[in-house]
């Protein structure tokens, strides 16, 4: 699941708060669930090339960007890592290759 990183149900963002209420909503319904779920929290987007490198974070709330290319190269590696099954992390720019922070979390 692509989440956001304010998604949270007390949200007070001036315009983004419905979505993030929503955003948490879905969030939460995912991992009530008996299946194997993984919610990722980009940054803000920006279409630029991507690095191939991140910064994961399970602890929620530090904003920042990363490019469209990195938040598709995590999406397709998490099919093949095992380590972000039952995982809510954000993801932004950063110097960790997608796949050792990944494996990291």
């Amino acid at each position: 699941m692509i989440s956001s990183i304010g998604a949270t149900p007390d949200s007070q963002h001036p315009t983004l708060a419905h979505y993030h209420h929503a955003k948490a909503h879905a969030d939460n319904f995912l991992k009530s669930r008996d299946i194997d779920w993984t919610i990722i929290k980009p940054g803000r987007l920006i279409d630029t090339l991507g690095t191939g490198t991140t910064t994961l974070s399970t602890t929620i709330g530090t904003y920042g960007e990363t490019s469209l290319d990195n938040t598709t190269a995590i999406i397709a590696a998490c099919i093949d890592t095992p380590s972000t099954i039952h995982q809510e992390f954000q993801a932004l720019e950063g110097p960790i290759s997608i796949i050792r922070a990944l494996k990291g979390l």
